[in-house]
């Protein structure tokens, strides 16, 4: 499932683990461990992905039956990359794009540029008027879990800040006593960068 933004892309895997739906996310707000864990565990596992166009390239998942557009990409380019994660190897795959009217425009284009064929279907409010509630009741949830996280992030830049300050301390000996760093230059170098020196105020 593909988002425009980390943020967004975050949030709605907080609402996966809520509603207890097996998920990984993967974006540029992750460090390469988390990245490469995200990546093992959906390649072998039933789950969804939720990513940013950092995904959209340079992975290849066998067997990804359905590619969703959870907001559609600002460049055509990126929409051919994301397609491209289903239907590998001439296999089958479908790819599904959530549009307003104003998005439905811009993708009738793009699509018939490309040759896609297109199946146009709305979406029936009065069916998920009941999963809309129960995201509504959980709202509270994820902000509660956001808010968490920023206070941790700012905890370890806190720490991190005050832990370079002890180091200044202890070893200030240390520090302030290395020699100044010198550039040493041969007498031809020297008289080579007064000449050129000299060339650049004349012209």
């Amino acid at each position: 499932v593909f988002f425009k933004t980390k943020r967004q892309c975050h949030r709605v895997k907080i609402l996966l683990d809520l509603m207890k739906l097996a998920g990984v996310e993967l974006h540029g707000d992750l460090t390469q461990t988390q990245r490469i864990d995200a990546v093992e565990t959906f390649d072998k596992t039933r789950c969804f992905m939720l990513a940013t166009d950092l995904a959209a390239r340079g992975l290849d998942f066998k067997d990804v039956q359905y590619v969703i557009n959870f907001e559609l990409p600002e460049e055509e380019s990126k929409y051919v990359h994301r397609v491209g994660r289903t239907a590998r190897a001439g296999s089958l795959g479908t790819c599904i794009s959530l549009l307003d009217e104003e998005e439905m425009k811009f993708f009738k284009r793009m699509a018939k540029k490309f040759g896609e064929k297109i199946d146009n279907r709305k979406i029936d409010f009065v069916k998920v008027k009941a999963l809309k509630n129960n995201i509504e009741k959980l709202k509270a949830r994820v902000k509660s879990k956001l808010n968490a996280e920023h206070a941790e992030l700012q905890m370890a830049k806190a720490e991190l800040e005050a832990q370079k300050a002890q180091n200044m301390i202890d070893y200030a000996d240390e520090i302030f006593n290395k020699p100044k760093r010198e550039w040493i230059v041969s007498n031809k170098e020297r008289k080579q960068i007064a000449k050129d020196s000299k060339r650049a105020k004349i012209n």
